[in-house]
């Protein structure tokens, strides 16, 4: 694979398996962040009194942020812009696993051309 060369489909197919691996990857990771800050959600109500004392300890240390804090934390000037959101957050993970689900179909429709790029025989 020293020049690119579009005609190839063996070329093509190569990044398109690597494009969709890492859109997988993704969309696991944002998935998976959602569920965990959402069970998370639910414990912290049970132990506010708990909390209330570590909350002290812990404004001096940064958070770090990600994806699901943008979207997921609530917004605490308007509530319809926390919906919008959260719902923009949701609409972006259905087309997504919309597109895995119609690459995953046309990977099945190729099945020979991804053989020959993962070298199965």
């Amino acid at each position: 694979m020293e020049n690119l060369n579009l005609n190839d489909i063996e070329q093509i197919m190569t990044f398109y398996l690597i494009f969709n691996f890492v859109i997988f990857a993704c969309i696991i990771y944002i998935i998976i962040s959602l569920i965990f800050r959402i069970l998370s959600k639910n414990k912290k109500t049970d132990n506010t009194n708990q909390t209330n004392n570590k909350k002290n300890k812990s404004k001096n240390k940064r958070k770090k942020k990600d994806i699901i804090d943008l979207f997921w934390t609530e917004d605490k000037d308007s509530k319809g812009r926390t919906i919008f959101k959260r719902g923009f957050l949701i609409v972006l993970i259905v087309f997504t696993l919309y597109y895995i689900f119609n690459s995953i179909n046309f990977m099945i429709a190729n099945i020979d051309i991804v053989k020959k790029v993962l070298k199965i025989e």
